[in-house]
């Protein structure tokens, strides 16, 4: 018996609409974009409406996102490196900026630094407790996606909160970003790292 072609292969596309075997770099774009976006960054965006516990929820699937889109920027898996991507993601998609009383070099010290801290209190909190550790609070009380005090002396991150909705937010921002990029077909640098992670995470099965 063989395989059902209307049978869903993302949220809005069917084996009808796109051949996986012969699928186009566009078709794979367009299938890409739709799972994160109709699997995740939708469904959690409806979530923060009607459910007032959903905060640990939105803020997985912020952590989760930031590491699947660094994974196609690069063009390769994050196999054992999974802190690594994380932190470049996150430098990519929330862009922190440098003061301007701040040296580049310090800056890059601290911020390394403080990726460290976010991945341990966010992502790995989430993904090895089911919640973030000791340092987050996570609020609604703040206008961008996250606030955090750094100590230059001690060259520790004392506390950081983080607003779930803003978070969210950015990352659907930057995905129809990349993803408008993605189909110009003059970055094609930026095309054929997405498709070589396409390949390598074998994600056409």
């Amino acid at each position: 018996m063989g395989i059902d072609p209307s049978a869903l292969i993302g949220p809005h596309y069917t084996l009808d609409n796109i051949d996986l075997e012969s699928a186009s770099l566009d078709d794979r774009i367009a299938l890409f974009e739709d799972r994160v976006r109709g699997y995740f960054t939708t469904p959690a965006r409806i979530l923060i409406n009607i459910y007032e516990n959903s905060a640990f929820l939105i803020l997985l699937v912020v952590s989760m996102c930031v590491g699947w889109i660094e994974i196609f920027h690069q063009g390769r898996s994050s196999n054992r490196q999974s802190k690594n991507f994380f932190k470049s993601g996150f430098k990519r998609i929330f862009n922190p900026s440098r003061p301007d009383h701040v040296p580049e070099e310090q800056f890059e010290e601290d911020m390394n630094k403080i990726l460290d801290e976010v991945y341990y209190q966010v992502r790995s909190g989430l993904v090895h407790t089911g919640t973030t550790r000791s340092k987050v609070i996570v609020t609604s009380q703040i206008r961008e996606p996250m606030k955090l005090v750094f100590n230059t002396s001690t060259g520790e991150v004392e506390h950081m909160q983080i607003n779930p909705f803003k978070s969210l937010l950015a990352i659907e921002f930057y995905l129809s970003e990349y993803c408008t990029n993605l189909r110009n077909r003059e970055n094609d640098e930026l095309r054929q790292k997405f498709d070589h992670a396409w390949v390598d995470l074998g994600a056409k099965e």
